[in-house]
């Protein structure tokens, strides 16, 4: 497969950022990309360092921003991940990439509605109000409780 076609169903400005942020996509990020854009659900099983992470983030980040304000309310992305990884999860894969986007396309005087995050990171509830994360991350020990919220 084509590395730089799988690209090709990201908004400008995210495939730009990763294009400038990070370079070529990996095997899995190629192959992962027009699966999950087609609404597939997806396992990549891949070695570490690979950017199965991103490959999940970054698609989910375009996702979100195409939505925009025709969003639905609430958490439209959940991801589960140990403590031991979730914070570099978030910074490299989430933070950074929003961040970048962001900038990306103000400087191109385009127009991306805010995503939302928020991050679990104790058994302390976090307060989910009014304007409740379109990101949620949390560590699986917590996610019993929000489960049968969800039920």
């Amino acid at each position: 497969m084509n590395h730089t076609n799988s690209m090709n169903g990201f908004l400008p400005a995210v495939a730009e950022w990763f294009a400038t942020s990070v370079g070529v996509p990996t095997s899995p990020q190629s192959q992962a990309w027009p699966l999950i854009q087609d609404g597939k659900h997806v396992l990549i099983h891949s070695p570490t360092g690979t950017g199965k992470t991103l490959a999940a983030f970054l698609s989910s980040i375009d996702a979100l921003f195409k939505q925009g304000q025709a969003a639905q309310k609430g958490v439209r992305v959940l991801y589960i991940s140990p403590l031991k990884a979730l914070n570099n999860d978030i910074q490299r894969n989430l933070s950074l990439p929003l961040t970048g986007i962001k900038r990306l396309a103000d400087s191109r005087g385009e127009e991306l509605q805010e995503i939302r995050t928020a991050v679990r990171t104790s058994e302390r509830e976090i307060q989910l109000h009014l304007r409740a994360p379109q990101w949620f991350a949390n560590r699986p020990i917590s996610s019993s409780p929000l489960r049968s919220r969800c039920t």
